[in-house]
């Protein structure tokens, strides 16, 4: 696969929606790239504001934790030191993060505007370049932003976005991971690179829910249900029998 489309496929989200206010802390970072914990501390617009004298401290400490899931990176040419204080450090959305807002946008607060930010203030992002910019001026649509007809625009651009998240989203949950030759590949099971640098054995788990489904499906193997399936991690293959036919085997051979 084409190394920028193979991008798309490389973003990391949490497999549960963060809180309210965790979103609404990534959505603020759609329309102000490089804002501080004590930047929206002191604003005046935006997310909600706390007056309490440590709110400051709060945004930090959800700020630390989309750092830990990698929905948020540190400005370009911002570089820690080890008297700075957490609070002024200036982030913006990573490309997970996108993926993320996209799908998971209130849909009871402007989508034009959401979108209008998105592609004005991250518009090298892969999803954008591959699927936006062939069919739209970008320029054309971001001067033109108050005339109705480009709100509208933008909103079948949201929900253009929102529906390619979604497939893609599909595609990995369901083991689809590139494509080679013309040629989608799925994954069907693990495999170790080098047995011998592994201390495997018979009893090491495999995982053969997939492998199943697809012999099912690809060959009408309804029997296999019954079967057991047993790696030979030594030997780089896998038999699968019927424990009460013993001597009938099929081999799968590991290349």
């Amino acid at each position: 696969m084409n190394d920028s489309i193979q991008e798309l496929f490389n973003f990391s989200i949490p497999s549960k929606p963060n809180d309210d206010k965790h979103l609404e802390l990534l959505l603020s970072l759609v329309e102000h790239p490089g804002i501080t914990a004590i930047n929206i501390f002191k604003s005046e617009n935006g997310i909600s504001i706390n007056k309490k004298a440590n709110y400051s401290n709060i945004i930090s400490r959800r700020f630390k934790k989309l750092y830990k899931l990698k929905l948020v990176e540190k400005m370009p040419g911002f570089k820690s030191r080890e008297h700075d204080v957490k609070a002024c450090i200036p982030y913006k959305l990573s490309p997970s993060a996108i993926f993320y807002v996209l799908l998971n946008y209130p849909n009871n607060i402007s989508r034009e505007k959401f979108i209008f930010y998105l592609l004005r203030n991250y518009p090298s992002y892969i999803l954008f370049t591959q699927f936006i910019y062939p069919i739209i001026d970008l320029r054309r649509l971001l001067a033109e932003a108050n005339n109705k007809i480009t709100s509208f625009e933008l909103l079948l651009v949201h929900i253009y976005l929102k529906h390619i998240c979604k497939e893609i989203q599909n595609l990995v949950s369901s083991k689809i991971i590139h494509h080679a030759e013309g040629y989608i590949l799925k994954k069907l099971f693990d495999w170790p690179c080098n047995s011998e640098s592994l201390p495997l054995s018979k009893s090491t788990p495999f995982g053969d829910d997939m492998l199943r489904e697809y012999l099912k499906s690809k060959f009408n193997w309804t029997w296999i249900d019954k079967s057991q399936i047993e790696p030979n991690y030594d030997k780089n293959y896998i038999d699968i029998y019927n424990p009460n036919k013993i001597d009938e085997i099929i081999r799968l051979l590991i290349d």
